[in-house]
């Protein structure tokens, strides 16, 4: 990825594979309220009662379509339990994925691409 993406953008949209609709990118100050103890190389989505990654589809990519390209931003983490979520056991609050931006340089040395000139 030799691009470089704000992911802080609130006019990102983000994309995910799982149960439904995608979520919604959190605020770091909202993220943290629910995750106090998130690492930096972490960033939140809103989690929805009726649709949306959950539990299970942990190793799910976000991604963001950029101009003609999809790129990949993160690796969900945490999302609640479906059933609970929608059975009202849960209330829904936050998805935490790893921030893969993070560590674009790291991968883009172990496959061996190169940055443009």
């Amino acid at each position: 990825m030799n691009k470089k993406i704000d992911i802080g953008d609130p006019s990102l949209r983000m994309s995910s594979f799982g149960w439904g609709q995608d979520g919604v990118k959190m605020t770091e100050k909202e993220c943290k309220k629910i995750f106090p103890e998130k690492l930096d190389d972490t960033f939140c989505t809103v989690e929805r009662k009726d649709s949306g990654p959950c539990e299970g589809d942990s190793g799910t990519g976000i991604t963001a379509k950029i101009g003609i390209k999809t790129y990949l931003l993160g690796v969900l983490t945490y999302g609640t339990d479906c059933k609970k979520l929608v059975s009202g056991g849960e209330k829904p609050e936050a998805q935490l994925s790893t921030d893969v931006t993070k560590y674009a340089a790291l991968i883009d040395s172990w496959l061996g691409a190169k940055k443009p000139k």
